[in-house]
């Protein structure tokens, strides 16, 4: 098969039901999946983990393409930063919680290193050491801790090279358009000139008048 469309449903509580659709796409191994990503723009971090290592472990030849038709927030953005395309509706925007804040503002806050923001922490909950694993993924993407604690949108998105269309668009299709355009002005111009100039050559010369 060539190309199959997941609509992941991030607002899914049962686990296997957001899994098994996943799974069954990536079994007939096409060669593009579009995975559009819709609901509140949470998952946990170990749902986030899941899925980012089904992703990772897909078929070489399986070209992913990965669109947030909602805004994403913390570990929801791992799943976004698997495709090898990604793409986002224009107003969207993703936001990361700081490991380092989140560190702080916890009871465990005396056991933290935060010079090693990714190395779990005695008496941390879970949840919170699977975000650090998701965190370190994520920052193999994009600096973490610089961008963390507030939205970034698709312009800072493109900045930063992840992002490779908006809202459908195609950054090359929309080049191409403009090149075929500028394109086509100069061979109107062109044309208008030829004519121009055929014109003038097809008028009788004074010499010819006076015969």
């Amino acid at each position: 098969m060539s190309e199959i469309t997941i609509k992941l449903n991030l607002r899914e509580e049962d686990t296997i039901s957001l899994l098994l659709p996943l799974e069954e796409a990536l079994l007939m191994e096409p060669k593009t999946l579009h995975l559009e990503l819709v609901g509140p723009g949470v998952v946990s971090p170990d749902r986030s983990l899941v899925l980012h290592d089904m992703l990772r472990k897909r078929r070489l030849h399986t070209h992913l393409i990965t669109y947030a038709r909602s805004c994403l927030i913390d570990s929801a953005v791992l799943i976004w930063l698997c495709g090898d395309i990604r793409k986002m509706r224009a107003d969207a925007w993703i936001q990361l919680d700081s490991i380092k804040r989140l560190s702080k503002d916890r009871p465990w806050r005396k056991s933290v290193n935060l010079a090693r923001p990714d190395k779990p922490m005695i008496g941390e909950p879970s949840w919170m050491t699977d975000y650090r694993t998701a965190a370190r993924y994520m920052n193999e993407y994009l600096p973490l801790e610089e961008i963390a604690d507030r939205p970034i949108f698709y312009d800072e998105l493109a900045e930063l090279g992840l992002i490779e269309s908006a809202d459908g668009i195609d950054q090359l299709d929309v080049l191409l358009r403009v090149a075929t355009k500028d394109s086509s002005s100069e061979t109107e111009e062109e044309e208008r000139v030829s004519k121009e100039v055929t014109s003038i050559e097809d008028l009788p010369t004074k010499a010819g008048q006076e015969d």
